[in-house]
């Protein structure tokens, strides 16, 4: 069955063009009105004076101690999220780039994500100290890992992608969950690229179609979405035909490495096989 068919308090998301460069397709922060909160350690002068003068981005990683904090600040409201620097910069290759990068202007204090959740980065901040995730377990913590899996995909960081989908699916398969329209459209809205959460989405959307059809075509609200066109619109007719030739498959069951960032090329551990399979 799909999530309850309506949004009981939306978040208004405006995504910020951006003046910096990108990483590997991400979004760069408001470079403009961003910088590193610098360490208590060096002073803000001299830090800054040792960046410039660092040639070597593993030198400037070294320099990166316990002290070394960043000031992430999310949302609407800006709330603002330290966070150790060694931290940062060995979970995301965004972060170890753009620290490593060229100096920041003195004028900045802080890293400003407008874009992204406010209670997500939250959980960002609880996952990177080694804190375990325990959602998402109902509609509202299920918006919050969407957008946790948003930052994820910014900030390069493939460890917690993966973990966000397995917890999704595991979360529609649970609940015998597929994905409604305006889970599909956040998802469209917030990334620029494919990636495993609009597959995922698409597919289990598809497979409501074929499995649960409404009488007379799609629902109202999924026609909506789809007429839109765009991305959405050419996944989710791929989404109808992969399920077409691989007899309906259901995504929210079996091994996810498919669902997986692999980084070193290699694949998922294989996994034993569900009850529901064997029968």
């Amino acid at each position: 069955m799909p999530e309850r068919s309506y949004l009981t308090a939306r978040l208004a998301v405006s995504r910020s063009a951006s003046d910096g460069s990108s990483t590997s397709g991400r979004h760069s922060p408001n470079l403009h009105r961003a910088d590193v909160d610098t360490v208590d350690r060096l002073g803000v002068a001299t830090a800054r004076e040792h960046v410039r003068s660092t040639s070597s981005s593993q030198d400037l990683r070294a320099e990166a101690t316990s002290q070394d904090t960043l000031i992430l600040k999310a949302g609407l409201n800006l709330k603002p999220f330290k966070i150790h620097t060694k931290e940062l910069t060995t979970a995301s290759p965004f972060f170890a780039s753009l620290i490593c990068g060229p100096p920041i202007p003195p004028s900045q204090d802080s890293l400003n994500f407008p874009d992204l959740e406010e209670r997500s980065m939250y959980l960002f901040t609880r996952w990177i100290y080694g804190g375990t995730l325990s959602g998402p377990t109902d509609f509202q913590s299920m918006q919050n890992y969407m957008g946790l899996y948003v930052l994820a995909l910014r900030f390069d960081v493939a460890a917690l992608q993966n973990e966000v989908v397995d917890r999704i699916r595991n979360y529609y398969r649970r609940e015998n969950l597929t994905a409604p329209p305006y889970r599909l459209e956040y998802i469209y809205e917030n990334t620029d690229q494919p990636c495993a959460l609009r597959e995922f989405f698409t597919e289990t959307a598809a497979y409501r179609v074929l499995c649960e059809p409404t009488k007379g075509g799609l629902a109202d609200a999924t026609a909506g979405v789809v007429a839109e066109g765009g991305d959405l619109a050419v996944d989710f007719v791929n989404a109808l035909a992969k399920m077409h030739w691989n007899d309906v498959e259901d995504v929210r069951r079996g091994n996810g490495c498919r669902f997986h960032v692999h980084e070193d090329g290699e694949r998922c551990a294989p996994v034993a096989a569900e009850p529901w399979q064997t029968g």
